[in-house]
């Protein structure tokens, strides 16, 4: 066994000058491949025209490190000490080419929310999408020199095109080659069969499943069964290059239930449904909406990871095999009563599964909060051993901050950056994490300790060999455990039995002597210590 533990952390903020959205953040952020990210220094930009020491700077020194998307369409390149260097406005790029669009009041995406930003390897491009239906195309080396004469520059962001019907969720495959995106088309001519559940109706909008090639030509699509207008659409293709699927996680208007289609990448042949793992064929009931599902890779059987509701509080994340048929799953008790999965996502080895939260402190004053409504966010690391699902890490953010997007690194696979959303400042934040795998702690007299949540699984080796998920004993604590540390305990300590010590993300610090029925000796608050910004502090150090 062995425990997921901190390694570093870093803050970064942007301030957001923009009134018009003074509670603007970031939905999407991604790294510019085309520089060196191990080196940052030789791209310091310091907002000034220089490059920090005075000189008046180089093409290097304002290349952007970092893209970043907010919903209100603003996208903006960063330095590596992330410094502002240009901004564009995709939404007024977009309404300035569709002066004479008209407006289409029964689209279901009637937002225009911007939520997708990728980066196109073949044509060194950015593809940003908007839930109104607008593709834009930005050059990763774009300045703002070039967008003033964009009339006559290639470098000039470019309008793709539009979907009258707004766009509700896409992804590119795993090869980057097929954009996969579904959008609404109105039927009224004539009764169209889709193919799959039945006949739709005529004169109603049907989501339409297509795929396009790195040229935005469309190759093929097909259409979906009427969807529930006020429930979302997810999208998400199987990590095969040479196999690829996609799923679509909607909800039928007709039977009033949320169901998983997979379909063949290229063709979009309708493969199969989400049925139970019993071979009854019974549909999986209560599938939960809200958030993208996610197909992990090979390194676990290739799963694709839901949620589902099992009773009025209950949480399950279960896993669908390519056949559609439920593979096993595990209930959420780490989760809080009132907290609901709002994303998920597997780092590059599949190794790990990151559940984003949301919660609501009911106890809190409606004024608190700046408007957040009591809303705070939370991610949790899951890591499979023996068919036991362990919670092996958790980030807790305060009131009024939440997560709008969890993206690991595509490489470094415990390297994940998170975007937040604070309803109570004005700057726009993500952090950057790096974790790594520690083995399981152990004592000198053969105690091993594995978290797991809030609980902590104790094994008396001394004793009886006792194999994973099986323990001996357990310690459980009122939040989430986030580090424990056996190693390097001082002397003193040692001296008094104390052979264990946890770090909580209430930010306590607790020993233990785990030879006790009771086996919490002292803690010690570390808010009431250290500042705000030493909240993650690696006990095992």
């Amino acid at each position: 066994m062995k425990n997921l533990v901190l390694l570093s952390e870093t803050r970064h903020s942007v301030p957001n000058i923009e009134h018009e959205h003074e509670h603007d953040y970031i939905q999407c952020i991604v790294s510019n491949p085309n520089v060196d990210h191990d080196d940052p220094d030789d791209f310091y930009y310091d907002g000034a025209g220089g490059d920090g020491n005075g000189n008046g700077g180089n093409s290097a020194a304002k290349t952007p490190f970092h893209y970043i998307l907010s919903p209100s369409g603003r996208l903006s390149g960063l330095s590596s000490k992330d410094v502002v260097i240009w901004t564009i406005d995709l939404q007024q790029l977009a309404d300035e080419d569709n002066e004479d669009q008209q407006e289409h009041d029964e689209s279901p995406s009637s937002s225009k929310n911007w939520f997708h930003l990728s980066y196109e390897e073949n044509s060194d491009c950015l593809i940003a999408l908007s839930h109104g239906g607008t593709i834009v195309s930005i050059p990763a080396n774009y300045s703002e020199s070039s967008d003033a004469d964009a009339d006559t520059d290639t470098n000039a962001p470019e309008l793709i095109g539009c979907f009258d019907h707004g766009i509700t969720s896409a992804e590119w495959s795993a090869d980057a080659e097929l954009l996969a995106l579904v959008t609404f088309q109105e039927i009224d001519d004539e009764t169209v069969d889709n193919g799959i559940d039945g006949d739709s109706s005529p004169g109603v909008l049907l989501p339409v499943l297509m795929t396009m090639n790195t040229q935005f030509e469309i190759l093929s699509e097909t259409t979906l069964p009427a969807h529930k207008m006020d429930e979302s659409i997810s999208i998400c293709w199987n990590q095969k290059t040479d196999s690829a699927l996609i799923a679509i996680c909607s909800h039928d208007d007709e039977d009033n239930t949320r169901k998983i289609r997979i379909f063949q990448g290229t063709t979009l042949e309708h493969v199969a449904l989400s049925r139970t793992e019993d071979g009854s064929g019974k549909m999986i009931p209560n599938i939960l909406g809200g958030y993208d599902v996610s197909w992990a890779g090979a390194n676990t059987s290739n799963l694709l990871a839901c949620v589902t509701r099992k009773g009025r509080k209950n949480r399950h994340v279960i896993f669908l095999e390519q056949n559609g048929l439920q593979h096993g799953g595990f209930k959420l008790e780490q989760r809080l009563e009132g907290e609901e999965v709002v994303g998920m996502t597997w780092n590059a080895s599949s190794d790990i599964l990151a559940l984003t939260l949301i919660g609501k402190n009911k106890d809190l004053d409606p004024d608190h909060g700046h408007g957040s409504n009591g809303e705070y966010g939370k991610v949790q690391f899951y890591h499979r051993n023996n068919y036991h699902w362990y919670c092996k890490y958790e980030l807790s953010y305060g009131v009024g901050t939440t997560v709008s997007q969890v993206q690991f690194d595509s490489i470094q696979g415990y390297h994940v950056s998170i975007t937040l959303k604070n309803c109570a400042s004005c700057m726009k934040e993500w952090r950057e994490y790096r974790f790594i795998w520690d083995t399981s702690t152990a004592s000198s007299a053969g105690t091993a300790a594995v978290i797991d949540g809030h609980h902590v699984n104790l094994t008396m080796f001394q004793k009886a060999m006792i194999p994973p998920p099986m323990y001996a004993s357990r310690i459980s604590f009122g939040a989430g455990t986030k580090v424990v540390g056996l190693c390097h305990i001082p002397a003193y300590l040692i001296d008094n039995s104390i052979d264990l010590i946890v770090h909580l993300n209430s930010g306590e610090l607790v020993f233990c002597d785990t030879s006790l029925d009771n086996s919490v000796v002292a803690s010690v608050n570390l808010n009431h210590v250290l500042s705000d910004e030493l909240d993650h502090l690696d006990a095992s150090c």
